[in-house]
């Protein structure tokens, strides 16, 4: 049986996702499947206790240059909605073939596609050579550009403000940019 593009994409996310909380002490993370083949539910533990989860949704382009555009049916965003409701965030992640990928936080999301889902609609992701991406969707525009490097610290960073492993007054200047840019703050 071949393996779609569209699962090495998945692999690569997930295996970046698992690096980079792996680097933060004592968390582990668990993967499952959602509604749809592009959803994920991931719970993060420390010493074998639940201490927190969040929705994951990966959408892959084939496409070589900018624009990379992607579809979002009703469905996607109803599942969206309902990982968001389950797990109290949800990571929109694009990848941009071979470019790189660009990470949303649901509250960004919403700026580009708001409650109001029709049949089908559209993001399109946006770049110059080697300089960040811009997003806009249906609905709307980021005002912020999203870095290529912030996947996967930005979740990684999400993971330890949650939790209080890592203090926000600790946080580095990139790392507050980083959270900025993540949440729309």
């Amino acid at each position: 049986m071949a393996i779609a593009q569209e699962k090495f994409n998945h692999g690569h996310v997930i295996a970046q996702l698992c690096l980079e909380i792996s680097k933060i002490d004592d968390i582990r993370l668990s993967i499952g499947n959602s509604v749809t083949r592009a959803g994920y539910c991931v719970y993060l533990y420390k010493k074998d206790r639940l201490i927190g989860k969040f929705g994951l949704f990966i959408k892959s382009s084939g496409k070589r240059r900018s624009p990379w555009n992607y579809t979002f049916t009703r469905d996607h965003q109803s599942e969206i909605d309902l990982l968001f409701e389950e797990y109290k965030q949800v990571f929109i992640v694009l990848v941009n073939n071979t470019d790189g990928v660009a990470c949303l936080s649901y509250q960004l999301l919403k700026q580009i596609l708001d409650d109001n889902h029709e049949e089908v609609e559209w993001v399109s992701v946006k770049s110059k050579l080697s300089s960040r991406y811009s997003l806009s969707g249906k609905d709307g525009k980021l005002d912020k550009k999203i870095s290529r490097s912030d996947f996967p610290k930005a979740i990684a960073l999400y993971v330890r403000s949650l939790h209080r492993i890592k203090d926000k007054e600790e946080d580095t200047k990139p790392e507050r940019g980083i959270l900025s840019r993540l949440f729309g703050r």
